[in-house]
């Protein structure tokens, strides 16, 4: 038997403003505290069911969350920077108006955590 009520939120895109505040450890190798803002859109997708009715739902929406985390870099050679991020958001809230049969809102809390591998070629 399908579950009679599922929801489930999806991130499709993020957009980060952010800031590094960091200390060089030696020439090659740094340590930093990456700093920010995130915009996340998202997509909600719900499934009510009861009986004989329904109710399906896609919504959309877009928040913003702060961010904070640590990172490391390492310049490989003259113009080449290895680095390794880790970052944590607050609790993204998304939401989405009348998705029940009931005609409720569903609001849920995303967190979420990344990690960031990168090479970045200095001009």
């Amino acid at each position: 038997m399908q579950d009679p009520y599922t929801h489930k939120a999806k991130i499709n895109s993020q957009t980060n403003f952010q800031a590094n505040l960091g200390y060089d450890i030696t020439d090659n190798f740094a340590f930093y505290v990456p700093v920010g803002v995130s915009i996340v859109n998202y997509q909600i997708d719900t499934d009510d069911r009861y009986l004989n009715d329904y109710s399906i739902t896609k919504k959309t929406g877009r928040e913003s969350a702060g961010f904070v985390g640590i990172g490391l870099s390492y310049q490989i050679a003259k113009n080449l920077v290895l680095n390794l991020e880790y970052n944590k958001f607050q609790e993204i809230e998304v939401k989405s108006s009348k998705a029940t049969i009931a005609d409720r809102d569903i609001n849920t809390k995303v967190n979420l955590d990344s990690v960031k591998l990168g090479v970045a070629y200095n001009f």
